[in-house]
């Protein structure tokens, strides 16, 4: 999977935490932390859309690095976790690991 498939699966993750304060972010990035791998690696992309939040700002390349780094890395071990998710944002999660997956096995 390219490096711009992959950011846009994480496009897709980032948008759906669009209506969520900075507050609200850092909660989330807060419990990511402490949630067991891989979904802990989402913390810091959180954390920094938060940031971009509280300045007025869309994600910045580093929320985008972060976002793509932590999909790779939860890309190569199952994540019971998000089996049967609908909550927006662990649905994004689990549909993009789905589809690195699938991309995976036609290689």
């Amino acid at each position: 999977m390219t490096r711009d498939e992959v950011d846009a699966l994480s496009d897709d993750i980032l948008e759906t935490l669009d209506g969520f304060s900075p507050d609200a972010l850092r909660a989330l990035a807060s419990g990511l932390r402490m949630a067991e791998a891989p979904l802990h690696a989402f913390g810091p992309a959180v954390r920094y859309l938060a940031d971009n939040r509280e300045r007025g700002e869309p994600p910045d390349g580093l929320t985008l690095l972060s976002t793509s780094s932590a999909l790779r890395r939860a890309s190569f071990r199952p994540v019971p976790q998000l089996a049967g998710a609908e909550d927006p944002f662990w649905r994004a999660i689990a549909d993009a690991l789905e589809v690195m997956a699938e991309d995976t096995l036609t290689v």
